[in-house]
């Protein structure tokens, strides 16, 4: 873990770039790998309706299969706003569509 290491590093004169370099190319892979785990703990792909509301409210982002129609988007809305009107979540933020 790169950023939780407190070592000296030594090296000579000559492998000053290519350390650097490397070092820096550690870091990126640490931060790209951790910010993937924190999406992906994120996201909650659902196929059912009892799955989407609870995966809203604990603030995730929800994937579902949706028919694009605008109707069909102002029910989700609607219909998770009033599901929603109980639950609390993300430090007193109220969730909904």
């Amino acid at each position: 873990d790169v950023f939780k290491s407190q070592e000296k590093m030594s090296f000579k004169d000559h492998a000053l770039e290519e350390t650097i370099q490397n070092c820096l190319d550690d870091i990126h892979r640490e931060l790209y790998h951790n910010a993937l785990k924190e999406r992906d703990a994120r996201v909650a792909k659902v196929d059912t309706w009892e799955d989407f509301s609870p995966n809203l409210n604990q603030g995730k982002l929800v994937l579902a299969p949706f028919c694009g129609e605008t109707k069909c988007e102002e029910t989700i809305k609607e219909t998770t706003k009033q599901e929603a009107a109980e639950e609390e979540t993300m430090g007193g933020l109220k969730m909904g569509a």
